[in-house]
C-alpha cells in the first residue's frame, strides 16, 4: 500500500517535513538509513550490527510494500535527507486481519524535533482512514522512556510484558512492553 501524496509538516524547530511512501528510487538511501539504525541498535531487540540489508533486498521490499495489501511504509526526509521510517506489517491470517504491527526509527541527530510523533500521526490518521486495520500493535523496550511517553500520548496502552526479553549482555536484561491502540 502506498500514501497517496507526500505530507509536509513541520519540525519543532520550523523546517519542513516531508513524510511520504517510498519508491524504489529511494531503496539505496533507506537501506543506509535502516543499516545506520541497526548498527547503532540503542532502542532495538537486535544486537548492533546483527543484521544489514543490501540494496537490491531493500529495493525488493519497498517494491513488493507498495503492492501489498497488508504491509506500507512511510519515510521522513528533511530537505535531502531520509531521516525516519515507519513500517507497518498486517495480520495475515483470517482471524488477526484487523491488527497491525510497526517499528519506527528516526536519525539519531534529530529525535528531540517531534519526528517520530509527526510521523506515527501521520500514519495513524492514514490507517484510520484507508485501511481496514482496527489494532494498532507495538513493542517497545521499557527503558526506553521518550519512545513510551509518545505512545502514551497518542493513546497507546499497555498490553503486557514480556520480562527480562532482550539480553543486552550478561546480567543486563530489559523487559519488552506490548502497547496497542484501538483505532
Amino acid at each position: 500500500m502506498k500514501l497517496e501524496f507526500p505530507i509536509s509538516t513541520e519540525t519543532k524547530d520550523g523546517r519542513e517535513l516531508i513524510i511520504r511512501s517510498p519508491d524504489v528510487s529511494d531503496a539505496e538511501r533507506l537501506a543506509d538509513f535502516v543499516n545506520g539504525v541497526w548498527a547503532e541498535a540503542e532502542h532495538l531487540t537486535m544486537a548492533p550490527g546483527e543484521r544489514s540489508i543490501s540494496y537490491e533486498d531493500e529495493r525488493k521490499y519497498v517494491e513488493a510494500a507498495g503492492a501489498s495489501l497488508v504491509e506500507i511504509i512511510f519515510i521522513a526526509e528533511l530537505g535531502p535527507d531520509l531521516i525516519g521510517m515507519i513500517g507497518y506489517q498486517g495480520g495475515a491470517r483470517g482471524r488477526t486481519k484487523h491488527t497491525v504491527s510497526f517499528g519506527m526509527s528516526v536519525a539519531a541527530p534529530v529525535r528531540e524535533l517531534g519526528i517520530g510523533a509527526r510521523m506515527l500521526k501521520t500514519s495513524l490518521d492514514w490507517i484510520r482512514t484507508k485501511s481496514s486495520w482496527e489494532k494498532v500493535c507495538l513493542e517497545v523496550l521499557a527503558d526506553n522512556d521518550r519512545a513510551i511517553h509518545l505512545y502514551e500520548k497518542l493513546g497507546f496502552a499497555a498490553e503486557g510484558r514480556k520480562v527480562r526479553h532482550v539480553r543486552r549482555a550478561p546480567g543486563l536484561d530489559v523487559d519488552l512492553i506490548q502497547m496497542a491502540l484501538w483505532v
